[in-house]
């Protein structure tokens, strides 16, 4: 089990997902890791549902799930995009989809071009 103060860095560090574009950790309050989580105090119902929440809300069910992505930015480095381009030595992309990703990319709404997690 980590120490309290190890997840009060854990929680104070946010990251950015370089494909959703969101935050990935949830920072949390003083009074909040004062009088609940650094004496080892039940948490609240809200705490516990927030935490649940941000576990499973912003991670797809697998990593060859595609996303949206807005067409005005530069696809990440961690993504390729899907308009048939080959999948690479990626061996989850190549498991689900072959040797090369499928044409999609006419499929998105106007603006958005789909994206796949390559890392």
């Amino acid at each position: 089990m980590a120490l309290p103060q190890e997840l009060r860095l854990w929680a104070e560090q946010i990251n950015i997902d370089g494909v959703t574009n969101m935050p990935q950790r949830r920072s949390l309050s003083n009074a909040e890791f004062r009088d609940g989580w650094l004496y080892g105090q039940t948490i609240s119902a809200q705490q516990l549902n927030q935490i649940l929440y941000l576990l499973t809300v912003y991670s797809n069910s697998s990593p060859a799930v595609p996303t949206l992505f807005p067409t005005a930015h530069p696809i990440p480095g961690i993504a390729l995009e899907m308009n048939g381009q080959a999948t690479g030595d990626n061996e989850i992309l190549t498991d689900v989809y072959g040797v090369s990703l499928p044409d999609i990319s006419g499929d998105a709404p106007t603006g958005f071009t789909y994206i796949v997690r390559q890392a």
